[in-house]
């Protein structure tokens, strides 16, 4: 896994991890908007992602992208819906890289060791009604990203949302490099589900509200590829 590839994938699970820092023992559904200025690679404009979080597995929806995280089986699941293809990765090996001598070796181990820097959460104790919830202001930084989140324990059944929180850190404990970088006690630290989050990243930001949340019953076939998609690397 080359750097840049490794590093995205970084960031990827961060986010999911800060999204989902809270529920689910019920199955849980919400839907944001999400708005994007100056990020490269993504169109500046505003489009609807969905979320969907049984106790062991998640599902996030965008326009053109499906992201499926198993923690039973430790994978995570990459689709591209209009090619029907998908990645898979291993969580309990992300990280792992192949030895390399040289210059190039100690280049790369230089910025692996980089990466794992502490994540820092910085609590404030600024509060904001956002969606018609009250929510606390929490700052976080990463690698070059920097993050507001603005989150609310005024949810129905905000008690047993805090299960998945507590599976998901369990889970990356498993990774030498996630337990190393904290990010379990990062995801403890953030006490409250995700209302609104800011991401700061590459000279652009990320805007993510929540629209609407339910509990409902999910189906299994959510949270598995789907038989005529093709694996590729």
């Amino acid at each position: 896994m080359t750097f840049k590839k490794l590093s995205r994938c970084l960031v990827m699970v961060i986010l999911l991890g800060l999204t989902v820092a809270a529920p689910a023992c019920a199955d849980l559904f919400w839907q944001s908007v999400q708005k994007s200025q100056g990020v490269p690679g993504t169109p500046d404009g505003s489009q609807i992602v969905k979320n969907y979080m049984t106790k062991n597995a998640t599902r996030y929806e965008s326009n053109d992208n499906i992201t499926i995280v198993d923690l039973e089986k430790m994978k995570m699941y990459s689709l591209d819906p209009k090619a029907k293809t998908y990645r898979e990765m291993d969580l309990s090996k992300m990280g792992q890289i192949p030895e390399m001598e040289g210059e190039a070796g100690k280049k790369l181990m230089g910025m692996i060791k980089g990466l794992m820097g502490s994540i820092k959460v910085i609590p404030t104790k600024e509060t904001r009604t956002i969606a018609g919830y009250p929510c606390t202001k929490y700052e976080v930084r990463f690698m070059k990203t920097r993050s507001e989140h603005w989150v609310t324990r005024d949810i129905k059944g905000f008690d047993e949302m805090m299960a998945y929180g507590k599976r998901f850190s369990e889970a990356l404990s498993k990774n030498p490099m996630m337990k190393q970088m904290n990010i379990p006690a990062l995801i403890k630290d953030l006490k409250g589900f995700p209302v609104q989050t800011t991401v700061h990243m590459m000279g652009g930001k990320m805007t993510t509200t929540l629209q609407k949340i339910e509990q409902k019953r999910l189906s299994p076939d959510l949270f598995k590829v789907p038989a005529d998609y093709k694996k590729i690397k």
